[in-house]
């Protein structure tokens, strides 16, 4: 199936989840084989999220852009079926500022078939004005046994966000292709995620272009490429690290 709408082209992926064709960027926000299979397979499973729950660590994810919110949602809805999880900060970047608002409204054309409890958690997203003249939206999400996770999302472009409060476990590297928005692969942007990414933090990619793997060197992430589940036959997985 596919749709006009006021985002761009609504599309079915093969897993039956709904992505959008950016009609600025001229793609699609996910790869056709499947918005919430790439969510699950890269960015939860192969980052390591599930085992930084399953081991109660305190994590922060810096989700690179927030697109329409498969990430991010999913993350929390693994945070709230583990059994003892920590706190956990999220920061989501993003540019558009519609996307947001639909999101957290639940009018967006890509949230059709989604449960209700991605809807109820989506729509905790409140409008906040930043200090510095930014539009912040932010939830506080209490899981059963009392911790609580802080989502902020943080409109406009990435390269100005204020990062300076945060530090980081996860990157969930998701910003379209290279080749359709070079400035978010280049690397000045991975020397300004690894400044605030803690030891040992992972970021993950579905991008394995040379020129990606050479940024991010030259920033001081250390990659290396890992097997990919569906069509693609790679995926990206970097670490800072001191050791050489």
């Amino acid at each position: 199936m596919s749709k006009d709408s006021k985002f761009g082209l609504v599309v079915e992926t093969a897993d039956g989840s709904l992505s959008v064709k950016d009609p600025t960027i001229d793609e699609e926000y996910h790869s056709d084989g499947g918005a919430l299979f790439e969510a699950r397979a890269l960015f939860i499973e192969a980052s390591g999220y599930i085992g930084r729950l399953d081991r109660c660590f305190d994590t922060a994810i810096l989700d690179v852009g927030l697109g329409l919110g498969y990430n991010a949602l999913l993350s929390i809805e693994y945070w709230l079926a583990a059994e003892d999880p920590s706190h956990q900060t999220l920061v989501s970047l993003e540019k558009n500022s519609d996307l947001v608002a639909a999101l957290a409204s639940g009018d967006g054309p890509w949230m059709e078939g989604w449960s209700q409890d991605w809807l109820d958690l989506a729509s905790k997203l409140e409008k906040k004005d930043a200090n510095d003249d930014k539009v912040l939206w932010k939830a506080t999400i209490t899981h059963r046994n009392g911790k609580v996770l802080s989502w902020t999302v943080i409109v406009g472009d990435a390269l100005d966000a204020n990062l300076n409060d945060f530090s980081f476990d996860i990157v969930f590297q998701d910003a379209f292709s290279p080749q359709k928005n070079s400035r978010m692969w280049q690397s000045d942007w991975f020397q300004k995620v690894f400044d605030r990414a803690k030891e040992g933090c992972c970021l993950v990619t579905y991008s394995v272009a040379r020129p990606v793997k050479d940024n991010l060197e030259q920033a001081g992430w250390q990659y290396q490429k890992i097997p990919a589940a569906g069509k693609k036959r790679s995926w990206l997985k970097a670490y800072k690290s001191s050791k050489s």
